[in-house]
């Protein structure tokens, strides 16, 4: 059997979710990184690529994302030739996945600029996204912690099933999760600005809490001052406003004493 064999992640069937959400998904047992496969083919645009797990799954600047079998670990590759989308789309879809969580029963959701998800103070889903010149395509990498905590990160994460009460079981979190995706993407670039303007009930920060951001190898530090309407973080400095796009900000934290 090949480790790229088609497999059903957390149940899931790319024949039924592909029609249920109107896209091409495939599915795999062990792969590198869904970005990477998803990069590789050659079908049909829009499709999802879903695997049980990654080797070297990735975050935002390469980071290593911990892929362990029991979480969702996607790619969507989704067509955007005049590349439309806005930095800003991940902090849209995470704020989706926090609002679909609770939505259907679960623990209430919070959002960390500019794509990381976080439940009762722990990280469970982080995003990223890349262009694909060749295809006229953005490439979305999207992780979950449906089932699993990796052991690299039990100090600083959880994991969906240990914080839903009325569990509905991992391929239902799963679909609904991947559904809240794309209905995003299938509402388009103008739906981002409209979506931002409900980030502050989801926010990991308060306004005015004195954050550190890391940006072009130097440290800012100020009163956050929550997102404009196009998704940047605004940080009200000893100098005055200064306003940071996610893909500028390298590190986001609070300040010492914050």
């Amino acid at each position: 059997m090949s480790d790229r064999e088609a497999i059903e992640p957390l149940g899931l069937s790319a024949g039924r979710l592909g029609q249920k959400l109107g896209v091409r998904v495939v599915t795999y047992a062990d792969v590198t990184s869904t970005m990477d496969v998803a990069r590789a083919d050659g079908g049909l645009l829009p499709a999802i690529h879903i695997a049980e797990r990654q080797s070297l799954g990735r975050g935002r600047e390469s980071r290593h994302w911990a892929s362990p079998s029991g979480n969702l670990h996607a790619t969507i590759a989704w067509p955007d030739p005049s590349e439309e989308f806005p930095p800003a789309l991940l902090a849209a879809l995470q704020l989706a996945w926090a609002e679909t969580v609770e939505g259907h029963g679960g623990p209430s959701a919070r959002c960390k600029w500019p794509n990381d998800g976080y439940i009762a103070g722990r990280k469970w889903a982080g995003m990223l996204a890349s262009r694909w010149p060749a295809r006229g395509a953005l490439l979305i990498g999207v992780g979950a912690n449906v089932r699993v905590v990796p052991e690299d990160v039990a100090g600083t994460a959880t994991a969906l099933v240990d914080q839903w009460s009325d569990w509905p079981g991992g391929k239902a979190v799963a679909e609904s999760l991947l559904e809240a995706a794309v209905g995003v993407l299938k509402s388009g670039a103008s739906s981002v600005p409209g979506m931002l303007a409900r980030w502050p009930e989801r926010d990991v920060w308060r306004s005015g809490v004195e954050l550190e951001v890391e940006s072009a190898g130097q440290v800012y530090t100020g009163r956050y001052r929550g997102l404009t309407a196009s998704g940047e973080l605004v940080l009200e400095t000893a100098t005055g406003t200064t306003t940071f796009a996610s893909g500028d900000a390298h590190r986001v934290r609070a300040a010492a004493g914050g």
